[in-house]
């Protein structure tokens, strides 16, 4: 990718050393330009609502000890940020503190399961659920506003020349085939310019199986088990777990 503009180290230019890849890495590893270490700041302006500051060494693989020192940001329309692995000693913020887009949450460091120092960087959405925050790196999240310029939940995306369906779902952290559930989109790869999308970001969270998906995969996409999946979907699933089908839409 080379140097990015990026708006979650100080000086404004990073590096991906690591790319998404769902499951198995549920964010980005990131330096500073010419593989250099940095401060931290804040993506967006919001509150800090999880922080651990006292991990000084590596640690194990699993569980939340995988992050080191971290600081976690809930934003103004209800998505999270997450930045980890920061070095012990280095952390500027503190618990429900209000933080300003560029405010220093601390310095990149090598605590928790990490090989080398960098920013392990995530962006979550609304269900607290990882979605690939590459697109974030050097954008806004999605925010959108009323006449009074109170911030709105429940909002529309006005589809522009270039635009798909699941580029747009990516930014609102849904999936395609939500969006095309809740606006009757018959084929999803056809949406013209001009066309409002409704993205209902409040909404129960729901997921349409495709060929090959297990409950397990999709429990593991969206941080939950298969047990919680299949409670929760029995009635279109039936009495067998092991047997999902192209089209049924679970809710997660």
């Amino acid at each position: 990718m080379g140097v990015l503009n990026c708006r979650v180290l100080k000086s404004g230019k990073c590096e991906v050393s690591q790319k998404y890849k769902g499951a198995s890495h549920n964010g980005i590893d990131l330096v500073g330009a010419g593989y250099t270490l940095d401060n931290v700041v804040a993506h967006s302006d919001g509150t800090v609502v999880g922080i651990v500051s006292n991990c000084n060494r590596n640690t194990s693989k699993t569980g939340e000890k995988i992050y080191g020192n971290y600081v976690k940001i809930k934003h103004d329309n209800g998505m999270y940020t997450f930045y980890a692995h920061l070095k012990y000693g280095s952390l500027a913020v503190k618990l429900n503190q209000r933080v300003t887009k560029g405010t220093v949450l601390g310095y990149m460091g090598n605590t928790g399961y990490s090989f080398g120092a960098h920013l392990h960087f995530e962006v979550r959405n609304a269900n607290n659920v990882q979605i690939d925050p590459t697109a974030y790196v050097s954008a806004d999240l999605p925010m959108v506003t009323d006449n009074n310029q109170n911030i709105v939940q429940g909002t529309t995306y006005t589809v522009k020349s270039g635009d798909t369906l699941s580029e747009i779902a990516m930014k609102y952290g849904t999936t395609y085939q939500e969006l095309a559930r809740i606006n009757n989109i018959a084929n999803p790869n056809v949406i013209y310019p001009g066309q409002v999308i409704k993205i209902n970001t409040t909404s129960e969270t729901t997921y349409t199986v495709k060929s090959g998906d297990t409950l397990s995969g999709i429990a593991s996409k969206y941080g939950t088990t298969w047990q919680k999946l299949y409670e929760k979907n029995k009635s279109v699933i039936g009495n067998n777990p092991n047997l999902i089908k192209p089209g049924q839409v679970l809710k997660i």
